[in-house]
């Protein structure tokens, strides 16, 4: 600011002013900070205008003056009228639909003989945060804990669901092929053990089966048929 100005230009310029105008603010000395705002406006138009940043900071520090001079203006402007009690009612209402709905969440979460728990747990959980915040931040502030750790436990849950199922029907698809290999060792047509959805007969039963078969038939006799 001015780094070429001897001591005596420092304190008329526009910066040494504005300067002296937030000093005067500290000491509450409201009404000389307003004329120093004053002189920081003519200095500027002498000397060419000020840059952007210089009337942005201008701006805000003739904002605290004003401020200063009237006590409360501010304070009163941007104040919310307390609520009414319609909306108070209204609030409550929905605080209490968010709370109905959480439990909701929690009850289905936890049976676990329900097919879509976790897709109707989460949906009873996105009504209840709508809830929580149609009832104001204060209420959703205070839910946001227990929201955020049930939301985690759902997700965490529906997961492992999803890998214990992949695994169930990769066990099946093994024991299916194996069952598969010993029909057809065996002279079952291995189709068939699919079709049927049942475990293949013992080598012992197999053998009489196959017996049973002699004499112009196939040995490979599809499970159906017999």
């Amino acid at each position: 600011m001015c780094a070429d100005s001897g001591p005596g230009d420092a304190r008329g310029s526009p910066d040494a002013l504005l300067l002296a105008a937030l000093d005067a603010l500290k000491q509450k000395q409201a009404e000389r900070a307003r004329m120093l705002i004053v002189e920081t406006r003519d200095a500027y138009d002498a000397a060419g205008g000020a840059t952007e940043e210089q009337q942005q900071l201008l701006a805000m520090v003739a904002a605290r003056v004003d401020a200063a001079l009237v006590p409360g203006v501010r304070k009163t402007a941007t104040r919310p009228p307390p609520p009414t009690k319609e909306e108070l009612e209204l609030r409550a209402a929905a605080k209490a639909r968010g709370d109905k709905a959480l439990m909701e969440s929690v009850s289905v979460f936890g049976d676990k003989a329900s097919a879509d728990r976790f897709s109707r747990s989460l949906e009873l959980l996105e009504e209840a945060r709508a809830g929580f915040r149609r009832a104001g931040s204060d209420v959703e502030r205070e839910r946001e804990g227990v929201m955020g750790n049930l939301y985690a436990a759902i997700r965490a849950e529906a997961e492992r669901a999803q890998r214990v199922a992949k695994l169930v029907r990769m066990k099946k698809l093994l024991e299916l092929t194996k069952q598969k290999k010993k029909a057809e060792a065996l002279g079952i047509d291995p189709d068939a053990i699919e079709e049927v959805g049942v475990p293949a007969p013992e080598p012992d039963c197999m053998l009489t089966l196959t017996r049973c078969h002699r004499g112009g038939r196939s040995a490979r006799t599809p499970l159906k048929a017999l």
